[in-house]
């Protein structure tokens, strides 16, 4: 894992980190703007 891409605090990286950076993207309307808006960015997301 590269320096800087780790959970504040250290350590390994969970799956509710991860999902915490899905939910972060999908907020985000430059990116779900990508998907047809947040409702195609969310099917992109399994959970």
């Amino acid at each position: 894992m590269r320096a800087g891409h780790r959970p504040p605090g250290g350590g390994q990286p969970t799956k509710e980190y991860f999902l915490g950076l899905a939910d972060m993207y999908l907020a985000d309307e430059r990116f779900a703007a990508n998907y047809g808006g947040r409702a195609g960015a969310e099917s992109c997301v399994t959970r």
